[in-house]
């Protein structure tokens, strides 16, 4: 959200096999929204996040898509400046990869922005970690969550071959009331799973299944909003049973023929939001926002 109240949401498109920066901006509150290409090095600093202790906003940048971070802190906000930039040292493999804004954690003046990157110990899949940063970003130290959910072989009764397993992925974080920090990750078991820390980031319990949150293989979002109650998103969607590969002839490419990338057309079609008023003890609502209009089309895949 620009000063101004216009809001952007930055990513990147394709024309004719060529990717561009792009962003889309409403000017009425999203009812309505225009794409705009983003020309290279025009220093806008994309999304950024309100410091609520000092004036300035802050973002983690992957700018090389290589696992290399950078922390820009702006004066002005996004669509603004940048007026310093510091490296975040967080690489470990060539996959880690920063899915979400930081967070600023209100009772303890740090920054904590969430990532992901591979398992460690010979494991499929990812396991979550966070970033943490005491001093406005000048400088970083990574928490890895090494206990993370293992493979899933199968996640529906009929299902023939294994699963795409990810671990515990796309972590997204909220502070509660007493500082306490609730985490959501992406699994693939058939639930979301969650993640506690008591101290700031430092140190995590769990993960924890969510038995009331069901969903495979999906981006869970957790916000805390103004009011102090919490909002989470998901996909409350599992996926179709999974066959041979010899039973889709559709199937081309490598991905898809070994399974990796299955179930991105079979449960990510129905979107879901919960409530919470007790810093997420119990939850209420569970609305259907949105089904994908095609969902039923014989050419839903393409």
């Amino acid at each position: 959200r620009l000063a101004d109240g216009r809001l952007r949401h930055y990513g990147h498109d394709e024309i004719g096999g060529v990717d561009r920066p792009v962003y889309i901006e409403s000017e009425n509150l999203g009812l309505d929204w225009r794409e705009h290409v983003r020309a290279a090095g025009d220093g806008d600093p994309m999304a950024m996040t309100k410091c609520p202790w000092a004036p300035y906003w802050l973002t983690v940048v992957d700018p090389g898509r290589d696992g290399r971070f950078e922390c820009l802190v702006s004066r002005t906000g996004p669509g603004g400046t940048v007026d310093a930039r510091y490296p975040v040292a967080v690489r470990k493999t060539a996959l880690v990869d920063c899915v979400r804004q930081p967070l600023p954690l209100v009772r303890r003046k740090r920054w904590l922005c969430a990532a992901q990157d591979l398992a460690p110990d010979g494991g499929r899949g990812y396991i979550a970690v966070v970033l943490l940063s005491d001093d406005d970003g000048k400088t970083w130290r990574r928490i890895d969550l090494d206990h993370y959910v293992r493979d899933a072989e199968k996640v529906l009764p009929r299902d023939g071959l294994p699963r795409w397993n990810n671990g515990c992925c796309e972590p997204s974080v909220a502070e509660l009331s007493d500082g306490t920090l609730l985490m959501i990750v992406r699994a693939t078991p058939g639930n979301h799973y969650s993640y506690v820390s008591k101290d700031g980031g430092e140190t995590w319990t769990g993960p924890a299944k969510l038995p009331q949150f069901y969903a495979s293989n999906t981006m869970p979002t957790l916000l805390r909003l103004s009011d102090g109650r919490l909002l989470f998103i998901w996909n409350n969607t599992w996926p179709l049973p999974k066959g041979k590969a010899s039973d889709y002839p559709e199937l081309a490419g490598s991905w898809e023929l070994t399974g990796v990338a299955e179930i991105v057309f079979t449960n990510r079609d129905a979107v879901h939001a919960a409530i919470s008023d007790d810093d997420g003890r119990t939850w209420k609502g569970f609305r259907e926002l949105l089904l994908n209009p095609i969902r039923n089309d014989a050419d839903y895949r393409r």
